[in-house]
């Protein structure tokens, strides 16, 4: 018996360290996504799958406007804000597993009496010195229940900030494909709107030489008119995508950093990685997974405290 009462106290904590409350968290398995092929996704490359796919359309203008929109946009500072936060918790909450020591020093020089000794006043010095640690025995899991928790938040905020990413960047590319696009067709109705006033001419020609009619001259005109209707619409439409870029980029329609004039566009001769879609699913799956059945671990108040400090 006395052999065993040195280890008294380390069985004792191994004991009490086997008490901690709460299952560790497991991500619920999923089958594979079973997608069956098709002849025409045989033109994309599902070997492997860019991040940066925006990259893939080869367009300066393009890569500008995505840099701009990640640099200017607030809910991305937000966002990204919440996770430096989220990391600070979860790097404190890390710290509580390390004994604390803190350390004091102070001086007191002085002149005065000394009741008892003497009814001169004399120099008198005092110095303190201290030292104090404390640490907290995570005996029962609190500690690492509670860095459990602040490394689920910490990933919550990173995929929060990945999903405003995204996001901002499928709305910018879909504005800028539909200004570059209303462009195209401004240029092609531009284009077809110089053949019918060319076509119009002649057949007012024709008509005063009589070889037509008043009625071919009307057709002419009302093909004409039609053209001429869908210029407007088009520069309407390209207003409104102009703003839609503005707004992600958070600058002024009439004072954007990227030049958005009319250009052509890069042609696109490869095939483009796209990735396997089953693997996708299976992470979209794994991601929203965490947040749909992560249970957190009840408040840090439901465990007792064991701290060990020297007196």
């Amino acid at each position: 018996m006395n052999l065993l009462k040195p280890l008294t106290p380390s069985l004792l904590a191994l004991a009490l360290a086997a008490c901690a409350v709460g299952p560790d968290y497991r991500a619920p398995a999923t089958e594979p996504a079973q997608l069956s092929s098709d002849v025409q996704a045989k033109a994309y490359d599902r070997s492997r799958f860019e991040s940066l796919w925006w990259k893939q359309f080869d367009d300066p203008v393009l890569d500008q406007l995505v840099q701009a929109s990640l640099d200017g946009n607030r809910d991305l500072r937000v966002a990204f804000a919440r996770l430096k936060s989220a990391r600070s918790i979860r790097e404190d909450a890390e710290n509580d597993q390390f004994p604390v020591v803190t350390s004091r020093a102070s001086s007191d020089i002085g002149k005065g009496q000394v009741p008892g000794q003497t009814t001169q006043r004399v120099n008198s010095e005092r110095y303190d010195l201290g030292l104090d640690m404390a640490w907290e025995l995570d005996l029962f899991g609190r500690i690492q229940r509670q860095i459990e928790a602040s490394e689920a938040q910490e990933a919550a905020a990173a995929a929060d900030l990945q999903q405003l990413q995204v996001s901002l960047i499928a709305e910018l590319v879909d504005a800028y494909g539909q200004l570059r696009g209303a462009q195209l067709r401004e240029n092609i109705a531009l284009a077809n709107l110089k053949t019918q006033q060319e076509s119009r001419t002649i057949t007012e020609t024709l008509r005063d030489a009589g070889v037509g009619n008043d009625l071919d001259v009307v057709r002419a005109d009302a093909r004409l008119a039609g053209v001429e209707a869908t210029v407007p619409q088009l520069q309407a439409e390209q207003a409104r995508a102009r703003h839609r870029i503005a707004t992600l980029l958070g600058q002024r329609p009439d004072a954007l950093s990227v030049d958005l004039s009319p250009k052509a566009l890069p042609a696109i001769a490869k095939a483009l990685p796209v990735g396997d879609p089953g693997g996708c699913c299976a992470v979209a799956r794994t991601s929203a997974a965490p947040n749909a059945n992560w249970q957190p671990p009840p408040p840090t108040w439901a465990w007792p405290r064991q701290t060990c400090s020297p007196v």
